[in-house]
């Protein structure tokens, strides 16, 4: 299980201007190598996210890029 956090830049269309949403959720390690590892997680989690990041269960975090989803 990893812990997955997301940023979005949103346009605000009544005050004008730009502006940064985050989100979280959580996600399984299905595969991995010793430069890659390939997490499963919910597409509401991952849509439309500008950064990932998964945090592992020793507390590092890592930068993600989503790769596919339906």
């Amino acid at each position: 299980m990893v812990e997955i956090t997301t940023s979005k830049v949103q346009t605000n269309s009544f005050f004008g201007g730009n502006y940064v949403t985050s989100g979280a959720g959580s996600g399984v390690v299905i595969a991995q190598s010793e430069q890659y590892a390939f997490i499963v997680t919910n597409y509401h989690v991952v849509e439309g996210a500008t950064k990932v990041q998964i945090t592992l269960t020793d507390k590092t975090v890592l930068d993600a890029e989503y790769l596919d989803g339906d």
